[in-house]
């Protein structure tokens, strides 16, 4: 399944559609999700640029995650080794690598640490 989580959809004004085929899946915990809506999801990494249709999980665990349907369409390989995905798109080639560590802590937002307030001396 290529999915996205109902807080993104909110949070980019993303448009959800009625799904065409509504159905339900069991997740980590054994909970059922009835999946009721899909939306159109514009991606980006470097220059390649896509829309996917994605199927809208009433839960929060990331962003977007791409399944089957995507690694089909897009005929992606993966190097388990590397930890990398190669494929073809308008004719360029495209290769997904993760982040470095040092990558996701320039991207990780850290909490600013405030003064505490001044203490007010009543008399």
């Amino acid at each position: 399944m290529n999915v996205v989580f109902a807080a993104t959809v909110e949070r980019l004004n993303l448009v959800a559609q009625p799904h065409p085929q509504p159905y339900k899946i069991a997740w980590l915990n054994k909970m059922t999700l009835q999946i009721e809506q899909i939306a159109l999801v514009s991606i980006s990494y470097g220059s390649y640029v896509d829309d996917i249709w994605c199927d809208v999980i009433p839960m929060n665990a990331t962003h977007i995650l791409l399944g089957r349907p995507w690694l089909y369409d897009r005929d992606v390989y993966h190097c388990g080794k590397e930890n990398t995905y190669y494929f073809l798109f308008n004719g360029k080639r495209i290769v997904m690598k993760p982040m470095s560590p040092d990558e996701i802590k320039k991207r990780t937002k850290t909490p600013q640490k405030t003064a505490p307030a001044p203490k007010q001396v009543v008399e």
